[in-house]
């Protein structure tokens, strides 16, 4: 459940949470909802998929069901997720949680704060903090930058960089090496990403501790759930751990809504909705 894994944190994961979520017309329709996911993980060895099935409390998703384990969801009044947890399957003991609070941070002067905590050496224990700045305290249109002493967090710092409503650089730092990496990303601007309009919180309750999007063991498959357009090709240079070239293509449904992310010719994420 993502301790201490070897896959790099981006820590994007609140972009769209707080922001002001308006309607849109062209949005498929709010009757339509995320049933499963199928996705394989990226990791070395490979091998095998993993299935995660969703339980709604009315329009608000309350549970991902991994089989062998379960995330629960609390939302405040605005419909905002509050809280995150993290179960093993028929276990009561907590396994991580992340609090999610407003804060100050630096520049604007707003910040989301995560506070997380997981289990460790027979106890249940804070692990650290997370900031996510944002680039106003009004609008929250995106986030400028991420700090963070989760002790579980590869890299503490990314700065980014944001063009046409999409991330299109990350930079990425540790306390050792000071300089890790830069993320490219590109995108097709004639495809909107209708998934991240119908379903805007959903890169924040993806995060695992670790920060990967569940455990698919590839930080690069966080700009998909962030993004107001299509991401056709990632980019990652820097530490020869995490360097990749990554281009990808996609099908739909009759919603315009992804049903399948390929990665260089493989399959590796599949999407199935209420409206299929």
């Amino acid at each position: 459940m993502g301790f201490k894994n070897k896959y790099l944190i981006t820590l994007i994961l609140s972009i769209l949470f707080f922001s002001c979520n308006k309607p849109n017309s062209s949005n498929p329709s709010n009757s339509c909802k995320i049933t499963k996911i199928i996705y394989t993980p990226q990791t070395s060895g490979g091998g095998g998929y993993v299935e995660c099935n969703f339980t709604y409390t009315g329009n608000n998703i309350s549970k991902f069901d991994f089989g062998n384990g379960v995330w629960l969801f609390t939302y405040d009044a605005f419909n905002r997720v509050k809280r995150h947890e993290v179960y093993f399957a028929g276990d009561p003991q907590i396994v991580e949680s992340h609090t999610f609070v407003e804060g100050w941070g630096p520049g604007t002067g707003f910040a989301v704060l995560s506070i997380d905590s997981s289990f460790y050496n027979g106890q249940f224990q804070a692990t650290g903090r997370t900031a996510y700045n944002y680039n106003n305290y009004q609008a929250r249109d995106y986030i400028t930058s991420v700090q963070s002493n989760n002790s579980y967090v590869i890299y503490d710092n990314v700065d980014f960089t944001w063009q046409n409503g999409d991330p299109i650089t990350a930079i990425l730092t540790d306390p050792n090496t000071s300089f890790a990496g830069i993320d490219s990303i590109s995108y097709d601007l004639t495809k909107t990403n209708k998934f991240n309009q119908l379903f805007p919180s959903f890169i924040f309750q993806g995060l695992s501790n670790s920060g990967e999007i569940f455990s698919t063991g590839s930080k690069y498959m966080l700009y998909h759930f962030m993004s107001k357009h299509m991401v056709s090709k990632v980019t990652i240079t820097g530490d020869p751990y995490y360097k990749m070239v990554g281009n990808f293509t996609y099908t739909y449904n009759a919603q315009d809504l992804v049903k399948e992310i390929k990665l260089n010719g493989t399959t590796v994420m599949r999407f199935f909705y209420s409206c299929d």
